[in-house]
């Protein structure tokens, strides 16, 4: 059941803005009205809207500032620096796109942050993840399957399922994006190799798995940029045209045969 700020939260994302003109349009036009003289300044429910406006009105005005603050260009280490999941769920907390278009690996580093905040507040998500079959190794591949059951239940989870597609891209991955509406980008890259998991504690049983090369992601550095610079604007069209062609040839998820991924290996 929801609370009484999750409801006002959602009406303040979906009906505050429209609220709060229609508000100080009505003051506008009553002082208008008052001017010439065609009703009495006395009417108590005129001050009553004005305040109500300016309220509605000062719970945005800390979205505005946040906005207004935020550097049009942020670059994180990674993305395991705890910074980014604060700076992304301050914007999510004012954005009003409520679109988003996600190009990633497995989704192991966003299904429990990020993409669990879209799915809540409703967002009309494409959603691009590596077919198993494409793995550059065995861990790779069981990871994968893994997400892909993780990720039909959190579609159904969905306010509007249908708005939330997920297709699985065969070519080798590359690019790492996420845009949100005409706000935002955040964009990194995969790499390849085995030193980190050679020189790191784990099992040689796991080592094994992820040879000849594992695949770094949440590792790497991510840079967050505003679309409405031209830095921005030149990363969108990089990843729009990346996303397309993806999309275009990738596999929708539900017709990915994971049935039997058990069995192998």
């Amino acid at each position: 059941m929801e609370t009484l700020v999750e409801k006002w939260q959602k009406f303040a994302e979906e009906y505050q803005p429209l609220v709060v003109k229609l508000l100080l349009a009505i003051a506008l036009l009553t002082s208008i009205l008052i001017n010439v003289n065609l009703i009495s300044p006395s009417e108590g429910w005129m001050f009553s809207a004005v305040l109500l406006a300016l309220l509605l009105f000062s719970d945005q005005v800390g979205a505005i500032h946040k906005r207004l603050m935020r550097p049009p260009l942020q670059v994180f280490p990674s993305q395991q620096d705890p910074t980014y999941d604060t700076e992304m769920s301050s914007f999510l907390a004012e954005d009003k796109s409520k679109e988003a278009m996600l190009l990633e690996f497995s989704t192991v580093s966003v299904r429990f942050s990020l993409l669990q905040n879209l799915v809540n507040r409703g967002y009309r998500l494409r959603l691009l993840l590596c077919h198993p079959e494409s793995a550059p190794n065995e861990y790779q591949r069981i990871r994968i399957e893994g997400n892909i059951r993780d990720l039909l239940s959190l579609r159904v989870s969905h306010p509007k399922p249908a708005g939330f597609e997920i297709r699985c891209y065969r070519q080798t991955a590359a690019l790492r994006g996420r845009k949100f509406g005409k706000r935002l980008i955040s964009v990194g890259w995969y790499t390849y190799g085995t030193q980190r998991i050679e020189k790191g504690d784990y099992p040689e049983e796991i080592k094994r798995m992820r040879r000849p090369q594992d695949i770094d992601g949440h590792y790497n550095v991510l840079i967050n940029v505003d679309l409405s610079t031209d830095e921005g604007r030149a990363l969108e069209t990089m990843f729009d045209r990346v996303f397309e062609d993806l999309w275009t040839t990738a596999t929708p998820i539900d017709e990915v045969d994971i049935s039997d991924s058990h069995n192998r290996g």
